[in-house]
């Protein structure tokens, strides 16, 4: 198991996020390499609780990366920023990141119950602060996302 660099196939090291790679060392597929395309963190460090085998922190699916100002981003970065903000997270946050042509800002579509130009400034600065980029934030009423039946996207493109 090991984590790898999408575009070079380069090795990874620890903490990084890369592809998940796999490969098979037993006699009948010697050597077959199984990319994942999941994003993960190895991390090989002895854990506080005691365990001592490697561990790999999923961050999301490479399908799920939207390119903004120059970062790649998921949609787990952006719940980690939303999940501060009661007014969003509160009973869950609901959102969408909007893959676009234009990269020089990340678009992020968020729920709120109340939704007010203050609350949509005041998620938009957090979110600008945290991420480290330009974000055009559309701030809207409780259930104006699509929810599909199966899992929700949280990246489309537009």
């Amino acid at each position: 198991v090991e984590t790898v660099d999408p575009a070079t196939g380069d090795a990874m090291p620890d903490g990084e996020r890369g592809h998940l790679v796999v490969t098979s060392l037993t006699k009948d597929n010697f050597l077959l390499r199984y990319d994942l395309e999941d994003l993960v963190r190895l991390d090989r460090s002895p854990c506080p609780c005691g365990e001592t085998h490697l561990r790999a922190f999923w961050d999301g699916r490479s399908k799920d990366v939207v390119v903004a100002a120059g970062r790649r981003l998921l949609p787990l970065d952006v719940w980690l920023v939303l999940r501060e903000i009661e007014e969003v997270s509160r009973p869950a946050a609901e959102y969408q990141l909007v893959r676009s042509v234009d990269t020089s800002a990340l678009r992020v579509r968020v729920e709120a119950e109340v939704p007010s130009a203050g609350l949509e400034r005041r998620v938009a600065a957090l979110l600008e602060e945290r991420l480290a980029i330009p974000v055009r934030l559309e701030l809207l009423a409780a259930g104006a996302l699509p929810r599909p039946a199966y899992k929700p996207a949280p990246v489309v493109d537009e």
